[in-house]
């Protein structure tokens, strides 16, 4: 038997090529995940970065059925909070009026919804209130009662900014599904 080395690592390198490409790619987009999952790196520009039945809104790969609305689900003691937001439907700069929309008692004790039927751009930056004055704030200049705010950080400016379509906020921080919420 003789062999030809420079025939044989031909047929070697193109095997070798073949069988990279054949199981070092997938189906799926290697830029996205394969369910769009905003917890990954979904990031896009334009809907093609997207998988099928997901679109780009505000850089992030979303649900197609689900570019219209959010529900926001919210835990705390307060008497009836009011989620205070921007879903950047007019404008980065639009923010409900203050205090914000009354949230409705959950299922759960101790827990609030609120659902935004209307479209947006599919990220929204918000923060909770309580919704009234009740004593439990204080300003520390003046001394005298003032609304009290939930943001992420003991920063008054830092906002929650999510793309989820349906969250879950405790103790400063966003889940995206309820039963990822610690007791």
């Amino acid at each position: 038997m003789e062999i030809n080395v420079k025939k044989d690592c031909f047929y070697i390198i193109i095997l070798s090529f073949l069988l990279f490409f054949l199981v070092g790619c997938d189906s799926g987009d290697s830029e996205t995940t394969a369910d769009n999952n905003p917890e990954d790196d979904n990031t896009c520009i334009i809907n093609a970065d997207c998988n099928q039945g997901y679109i780009c809104k505000a850089n992030t790969c979303i649900l197609e059925e689900e570019s219209e609305g959010f529900t926001a689900h919210y835990y705390t003691t307060w008497k009836t909070p009011y989620i205070h937001f921007n879903d950047g439907s007019v404008d980065s700069e639009t923010w409900t009026e203050v205090p914000g929309k009354p949230m409705e008692a959950d299922s759960l004790e101790n827990w609030f919804v609120y659902t935004h039927t209307a479209e947006w751009n599919g990220y929204v930056k918000f923060v909770f209130n309580e919704g009234t004055i009740s004593g439990n704030c204080i300003d520390e200049e003046t001394n005298e009662p003032k609304l009290c705010w939930d943001n992420p950080s003991d920063d008054i400016m830092q906002n929650y900014e999510t793309g989820y379509t349906e969250f879950w906020v405790k103790d400063g921080k966003i889940y995206k599904s309820f039963a990822s919420v610690p007791d």
